[in-house]
């Protein structure tokens, strides 16, 4: 369902978060998805939160975790309330 959700939303047009070349074979999109998933893993659970659960359980690791982790100290260095 999400490779085929993934291709009605390319054929209308729409912008995805995931690289368009997921769209050339059911192959590409598990290897697209894949490289997603480490690489930018909060892109992935926020367009496609069931499979993002898939391949976490499947590769024994939660990379959205430390995203978002990465993400928080980022903004918390950057806005350091001043006394």
């Amino acid at each position: 369902p999400a490779y085929a959700d993934f291709c009605r939303r390319l054929d209308h047009g729409e912008r995805t978060a995931i690289d368009p070349y997921a769209g050339e074979n059911p192959a590409e999109f598990f290897a697209v998805l894949l490289e997603t998933f480490f690489m930018a893993p909060l892109r992935l659970w926020a367009e496609y939160p069931q499979v993002y659960d898939r391949l976490a359980t499947f590769c024994g690791v939660d990379p959205a975790e430390g995203e978002a982790r990465a993400i928080q100290e980022h903004w918390l260095a950057n806005h350091k309330a001043t006394p």
